[in-house]
């Protein structure tokens, strides 16, 4: 009987030690990733969005220049899932040039992580550069100044 009682007791509680850890490993995770929102809603929700980007965008170009590929990564995945939310904004207001645009900025971030993933940073500022450009040209045609500091979406 005590050896029937004692394999029990121990298969138990190794399946507690290992539900622990699955536990523990995926609280870990999901604290690594940052919540996305679901979807940009309004103007309100775009300039948000913006003014995330340019956070990310700054330490994205932060890190490649100090070589930290896990800061830029992280950078890189976060600007991917933001640019992925403003191509289904614009795609809701059939601005096809924004939309062509936020497609290129999500290629742009996909291929910064690849780059950083194998170690080359020579693709990865290239793509970085390509990101910039890209901002670039979707505020020329899609926004106005209104103040020094303030913008409205066109």
């Amino acid at each position: 009987m005590y050896c029937s009682e004692h394999l029990f007791e121990e298969t138990l509680m190794k399946k507690l030690w290992i539900f622990c850890m699955l536990l523990a490993a995926s609280t870990t995770l999901a604290a690594q990733v940052p919540p996305v929102k679901a979807a940009i809603v309004d103007d309100e929700d775009y300039s948000k969005a913006m003014k995330e980007v340019a956070a990310q965008n700054g330490a994205l170009r932060k890190s490649l220049a100090s070589s930290s590929n896990v800061d830029a990564t992280a950078a890189a995945e976060r600007l991917e899932a933001i640019f992925k939310n403003v191509q289904a904004y614009w795609e809701n207001r059939k601005a096809e040039d924004a939309i062509t645009a936020a497609k290129t900025a999500v290629a742009a971030s996909q291929a910064i992580s690849k780059a950083v993933a194998v170690h080359d940073a020579a693709t990865a500022t290239t793509a970085s550069q390509t990101l910039a450009g890209t901002c670039t040209s979707c505020h020329a045609a899609h926004r106005d100044r209104l103040t020094a500091d303030f913008y409205k979406i066109k």
